[in-house]
């Protein structure tokens, strides 16, 4: 295995710019997703203050956000593409282990395991 997939873990104590820009996008993010279906369950004419009425428009709706395109299972669940990472044993670097794609309301699809064997 070669070291191009590891990525240096930032460290908190140190530098927290990484780590509040990735809580500010997610919340951006997660605001945009909010007022598309609350603009959705308007366009629709039902009440924009029911809970159940946006998770209704999340069910039925598929949302393409400037990175990726959302889309929801009927229990209100995204359905993601997503990465499981390895962390390295002196806990300074971590690998892509394990890609996930769902892609159905219950159904999974895993893209790659990547295994590192290690004599002891």
């Amino acid at each position: 295995m070669t070291h191009k997939n590891t990525t240096v873990i930032p460290n908190p104590r140190v530098d927290t710019t990484p780590v509040r820009f990735n809580l500010v996008q997610s919340l951006g993010d997660i605001l945009y997703v909010y007022l598309f279906l609350r603009n959705l369950t308007i366009k629709s004419g039902s009440d924009p203050n029911s809970g159940r009425n946006i998770l209704d428009a999340a069910r039925s709706e598929e949302i393409t956000d400037k990175t990726a395109k959302i889309k929801f299972n009927e229990d209100g669940d995204r359905l993601m593409y997503f990465y499981v990472w390895s962390l390295s044993s002196n806990a300074s670097t971590y690998t892509p282990y394990m890609e996930i794609n769902l892609t159905a309301d219950n159904k999974y699809s895993v893209v790659g395991c990547f295994v590192v064997l290690i004599n002891w």
